[in-house]
């Protein structure tokens, strides 16, 4: 704390004082950064922070006045801090911020690349692997029943377009196979037709032949 004269700035205390900076009282004379504020200082006004490269190396000041209870200024809290200090501070934090952001970034792209793969890719992946496996069955019912069942089994519930599109490659296979299990009843079915026409008309032929 000081008190503010026209010869210069009186130490009230320091609480330094233990590491032997100021003494009770002693006169500290302004830097040239100061002299500018001398006026306002002695009427007790409140100053801007100063940074200055003076006498007592690279700092950055404030004061704060103190008033009595009459309003009177009777002295001032006053603060140094080392811009060096503050530049490595400033420094560590840019630093720190630099390898949060980091840190962030590398967490938001493992997460889209874990929602990609979970809700995009794999689904997709599954969708073309069974249509692979049931073209691959050409024709054949029961095979082609099968790959309808591990389709299911996929169960993709992504609430997207690739659902729909899920959706609509299910019903398609299982249309499919319905269309070909209906196909071949109707060749059994003919089959039957022709096979009971064939053996009345070999009936039909042995009779008029005796």
């Amino acid at each position: 704390m000081y008190q503010i004269r026209e010869d210069g700035c009186h130490v009230i205390f320091d609480t330094d004082e233990g590491s032997g900076d100021y003494a009770v009282d002693a006169l500290i004379e302004f830097d040239p950064t100061f002299l500018p504020y001398v006026p306002d200082l002695l009427e007790g006004k409140q100053i801007p922070a100063l940074e200055s490269n003076d006498s007592y190396g690279w700092l950055l000041t404030h004061y704060h006045p103190v008033f009595d209870s009459n309003g009177k200024c009777v002295c001032y809290v006053g603060v140094d801090i080392s811009m060096v200090l503050l530049r490595t501070y400033r420094l560590k934090f840019l630093f720190r911020t630099i390898i949060l952001s980091l840190v962030a970034v590398i967490l938001v792209v493992g997460l889209g690349l874990w929602i990609s793969t979970k809700f995009l890719v794999n689904p997709i992946n599954g969708i073309s692997r069974h249509a692979i496996d049931f073209i691959g069955k050409n024709g054949n019912a029961d095979g082609m029943n099968t790959c309808v069942s591990a389709i299911k089994n996929l169960d993709i519930r992504t609430g997207d377009e690739v659902e729909n599109l899920y959706a609509s490659f299910l019903k398609m296979t299982e249309n499919t196979v319905q269309n070909i299990i209906d196909i071949n009843k109707m060749q059994e079915e003919l089959i039957q037709i022709m096979q009971k026409y064939n053996e009345e008309l070999e009936k039909n032929v042995e009779e008029r032949t005796y």
